[in-house]
Parts: C-alpha cells; structure tokens; sequence
C-alpha cells in the first residue's frame, strides 16, 4: 500500500471489520508493515478471532444447509463447448484487465497499475507457495525429491515465479496466450528459465498433462463450469507420479447455486464475465477414490466469499 495512504486504510479497515478504533498507532504501524497490498490486509482481519467472533463468520457449514443441483453427466461434445466458452472469456479477460482478473482488488485495475503495483501482485505470490509448503510440511510430506510441478491457471506467472527456484522443471498451463506471453517476459526478466509454457486450447490438452510431483491451482477452478472442473481433477490426479501431491481449491458449496447444463449452453453466448462454480466435497472425495489417491487435508480457506471454498492436498498412492 502507498505509504501516504496506508495508515489511513488500515484505522478504516479497524473501523469496517472490527467496529471500533485501532489501540494505538503502533498497531497502526504494525500492520502497514505486515501488509502490502489491502488483498493482505483484508485478510489480516478477516482471519482474526475478533472479527469471526464478531461477525459470527465462518468458513464452514452448519450442516443445515439444503442440497444443490448441479448437472455432472455430459458428453465429449458439450464439455468441449463448456471449455470454449471458459477459454474465450479468459482470453478476453487476459486482454483487457490481466492483474485484477487474477487478484480482484482496485489496486490492481489496469489504470491503477505502476511498476510497484506490479511488484505488489507478484509478491503475494511468495505467501500463497509459503501457505502450500507449509501444508506439505504438516502432513509429513516430503517433497525435497520433488522435480517437476504443474502451476494450472498459471496467468501471469504470479505462483511459477516463486515455486521455479523448488523443481526442476515448472510446467504452467493457461487457457490465455496473453496471460502466457505475460509470464514469459516477467520470468525472463528475473533470469527464470526452467518453466515450460502450454496454453490450454481443448479438452485433449487437459488430457495430455505430463507426470509430474506437485499440481498447483488455486482461484483458478472456481471459473469453471462444475462438468471443467471435475475433468481437470481427474486428470490432475492421473498425471501425478506415485507419491506425488496435488494442491488445489474449489467452492463446494453455495445456497442457492444451481447449474442445468442445457439452460447454461443456451445462454453462454452472452456470458463474457468473470463466472464463479461451485464441485461438491463429494464429487471431488468420489475422484480422489476412482483415480487411487489419498485426501490428506481439506482446508477451509477465504479465497472466495462467495460461497464455502475448500484448498485440498491430496497424494497419489
């Protein structure tokens, strides 16, 4: 956050989240420097204990909460149209407003991007791969042999930059030849040169992932039809070497949240917006079963308040 402001949006940010006036200026101070972007410290306040107490907020379901109808049978010929329309309005997307299509904060809006809001953006990637080292570590999960990882959704390399210096090889798939072409000249300009970049143009591609160690793709699935998402999880799990994890999240839940495949075929054509999907935990626990793999950790996570989000680990048997 630009200094001159900062203080200011952090005593706003005490009086939106937390109802009251911060202690002193010192914790004022504290959270500027823990905080680089309003993304973190929105974050700051909406993982704390005073503002779940508060609010009686929780990233978890109470257990009343009525099913969901969600079409899962479909055939090759309309997954395929399903992953079109997902292709075209990212690579619309990717275009037009590629760092708040990724990280949607104000700051990161295409009039509002400068050389530091660029370091900003890719900066907080270094604490999404922290959060991911960090789960691999405390399910005992020993990935110094790791060599080769897939980064899926990897937009403008915010993630492969800080996870190219752990494997060998980096893998980043994208949808959008923008995003692609973005990363390519960002990790160029930082000496990186072991990431291979492939661009996601039909289902077979999906299909056509290499064997690797680490699978990778958060705030990414959550774009996607629920029939996408469910073949991208199979296919993560297929392309994991025995041993090897994936780390991916997914809303499972949303009341309200319906998707009948033939009436969202009907009105794809004038969709070219940023869409939100929802796979639930059981489909995902079914995959995982099918494709020999083992759900290590199911975390509840804010990467979407748009519904109940899960970040997954899960290891290949």
């Amino acid at each position: 956050m630009e200094s001159s402001k900062a203080s200011e949006i952090v005593r706003w940010a005490y009086r939106l989240f937390l109802d009251r006036e911060p202690e002193n200026e010192a914790v004022v101070e504290e959270k500027v420097k823990a905080c680089p972007s309003t993304l973190e410290l929105r974050r700051t306040f909406m993982y704390s204990e005073e503002f779940r107490s508060k609010n009686a907020v929780s990233p978890t379901m109470s257990g009343h909460e009525p099913p969901i109808s969600i079409d899962f049978s479909v055939s090759d010929i309309e997954l395929e149209k399903l992953f079109a329309h997902i292709q075209s309005s990212w690579t619309s997307l990717g275009l037009n407003d590629p760092y708040f299509s990724v990280l949607t904060q104000g700051e990161f809006e295409k009039d509002s991007m400068s050389n530091k809001r660029i370091d900003e953006f890719y900066e907080s990637g270094k604490k999404e791969v922290g959060r991911m080292s960090k789960t691999l570590d405390r399910n005992s999960v020993d990935h110094s042999s790791f060599q080769k990882c897939l980064d899926f959704g990897c937009g403008a390399g915010r993630i492969s930059r800080w996870i190219s210096s752990e494997f060998k090889t980096i893998y980043a798939y994208d949808v959008s030849k923008n995003y692609l072409e973005m990363a390519r000249k960002y990790l160029e300009s930082k000496k990186i040169s072991n990431v291979q970049f492939r661009q996601v143009t039909s289902v077979d591609d999906l299909r056509d992932f290499p064997k690797v160690d680490l699978i990778y793709s958060v705030i990414v699935l959550q774009h996607n039809p629920p029939p996408v998402i469910h073949c991208v999880i199979t296919e993560f799990l297929k392309a994991l070497n025995p041993g090897g994890v994936a780390f991916f999240q997914v809303p499972t839940y949303k009341d309200g949240y319906r998707f009948h495949l033939k009436k969202y075929l009907r009105k794809e054509s004038s969709q070219d917006a940023m869409e939100m999907h929802v796979l639930p935990q059981d489909a995902i626990f079914e995959i995982v079963r099918k494709e020999n793999g083992k759900i290590l950790e199911v975390l509840e996570d804010f990467n979407t308040s748009w519904g109940l989000s899960n970040t997954f680990l899960v290891q290949k048997m």
